[in-house]
C-alpha cells in the first residue's frame, strides 16, 4: 500500500468563511494503483470561548462526525479558562468553558 498527497492546494491555505481559515491535507490510500481510502483530512476554525458554562457552536459542513476535534487556546486566559470540553456531531463542533474567559481559540477537526 502506497500513500500519496493529492492535495492541489500546494500553499495548504484556503477561505472557507469571514472569519474562517481552512487547511486540507488530503491523502489517499492506493493498493495496486487504486484510491481506497482518505486519510488526514484535517480543517482549523477560528473562534472565540463563549465562557460562564457556555457552548460556541461552530457548523463544520462535512455531513458526518469528525473523527477528532479538539481545540487550542489562543489568547492568555490569565486564569479564567477554567475547565474545557468539546464534543462533536455530523453537522457541529462545540466548544466550552467553565471560567469566564471569552478569547480566541482555534478549533481543530480531523475525519
Amino acid at each position: 500500500m502506497t500513500t500519496r498527497n493529492i492535495n492541489p492546494n500546494l500553499d495548504g491555505e484556503g477561505s472557507i468563511g469571514e472569519d474562517t481559515k481552512r487547511w486540507n491535507s488530503l491523502f489517499v490510500n492506493f493498493i495496486n494503483g487504486e484510491p481506497v481510502s482518505n486519510l488526514g483530512v484535517s480543517t482549523v476554525i477560528a473562534s472565540n470561548y463563549a465562557g460562564n458554562g457556555s457552548e460556541t457552536i461552530i457548523p463544520h459542513g462535512l455531513g458526518v462526525e469528525p473523527a477528532m476535534a479538539s481545540v487550542v487556546t489562543k489568547s492568555n486566559p490569565d486564569g479564567y479558562l477554567g475547565e474545557v470540553w468539546v464534543r462533536k456531531d455530523a453537522t457541529n463542533v462545540y466548544i466550552g468553558n467553565t471560567g469566564s474567559h471569552t478569547g480566541a481559540c482555534d478549533v481543530i477537526i480531523e475525519l
